[in-house]
């Protein structure tokens, strides 16, 4: 599954880590059963959470958002760390 899907299929998105405009690349994950089973269950915590629209639709919707603030997160703290560092 591509960003672009996890996405509803736009194709460009605002830079997670910039204000930027960019094109959304294919990338295939190799997505384990317990990510799976947390991503269903962030959609059942989402509906229970909001009968609106603001909840997710499908595990897959998760999917995306979830490994982008994963990688803003490893980033942040990485970037702590050598700080640290310095």
């Amino acid at each position: 599954m591509s960003l672009r899907e996890f996405f509803g299929g736009g194709t460009a998105v605002r830079g997670l880590f910039g204000r930027r405009e960019m094109e959304l690349a294919t990338v295939e994950v190799a997505l384990p059963d317990v990510a799976r089973e947390r991503a269903e269950e962030i959609v059942r915590l989402s509906r229970s959470y909001s009968d609106e629209a603001a909840g997710f639709g499908s595990s897959r919707e998760v999917i995306g958002p979830a490994l982008l603030y994963g990688l803003a997160h490893m980033h942040a703290r990485y970037s702590e760390a050598v700080e640290r560092r310095a």
